[in-house]
């Protein structure tokens, strides 16, 4: 288990060297993917493109505030709060800030290249629908699933208050991480000798990298919302058992 509060984090240059953010989830890592914290002010205008090296994909998920967006397939999205824009490595685009941002930006492979391949998502058009999972401790929220074309999957997961009941879990099939951008919450592994509170703050919060596939305790102080990320990409469907072990998902 990795955790990194970003407000810890100093600010460094993305593998799109003209961005700037706070690294969450480093490729070394071995999750599978990269992530940063991303804040830009009123007015300004962002490169949105692979890395220098050209051959990642390139998502977006917006925490707050909101701006337009222009890609070079010739779409053009209104980004504003919950809403993820996601970008073949082939595909840049251009975000002209409208209020004040702050974005999550996932770097993965390019697993399935294509010039023309984006998707943009809103979490109104997932609630309901079968991309919106009840795990009986909350729902997950899924913007991207491996039918989307990406390496990875990314959710808005709401998690309700438990008291004393944590959730236990494990994902021996995935590498899973949980940026927690509102709530309170703690993880506790190693069989409860390490334990660490997420630090949440309007414009900072916690990571927790489950990079060894690591046994966990959930424990939700107040209702929660993580942007969970998994590698490989979910098919859609998987969802928690509670029978007394540890929860997994399928491969």
């Amino acid at each position: 288990m990795i955790v990194r509060h970003s407000e810890d984090v100093a600010v460094a240059t993305l593998p799109n060297i003209e961005m700037k953010g706070k690294l969450l989830t480093d490729v070394e890592d071995g999750m599978g993917f990269s992530a940063y914290q991303v804040v830009a002010e009123e007015g300004e205008t962002l490169k949105l493109r692979s890395s220098d090296s050209g051959d990642l994909d390139h998502i977006y998920y917006c925490i707050s505030g909101t701006g337009d967006v222009k890609a070079s397939n010739g779409c053009h999205y209104k980004l504003k709060p919950d809403c993820v824009v996601a970008f073949s490595s082939s595909v840049s685009a251009e975000l002209i800030v409208e209020t004040r941002i702050r974005l999550y930006v996932l770097y993965c492979d390019d697993i399935n290249p294509s010039s023309e391949r984006s998707v943009v998502k809103s979490l109104d058009e997932i609630v309901g629908t079968e991309r919106d999972v009840d795990f009986k401790r909350g729902h997950s929220r899924r913007f991207l699933l491996k039918v989307d074309g990406f390496a990875i999957t990314i959710t808005s997961t709401a998690v309700m208050f438990t008291g004393d009941d944590p959730t236990k879990l494990e994902y021996r099939n995935h590498a899973e991480s949980a940026y927690y951008i509102s709530g309170k919450v703690s993880y506790s592994w190693n069989e409860g000798a390490n334990k660490i509170e997420a630090r949440i703050t309007p414009d900072d919060g916690t990571v927790y990298n489950m990079n060894a596939h690591d046994k966990h305790m959930v424990s939700v102080h107040e209702d929660c919302i993580a942007l969970c990320v998994f590698y490989p990409a979910l098919r859609g469907n998987e969802n928690h058992t509670y029978d007394g072990g540890y929860s997994s998902y399928d491969a």
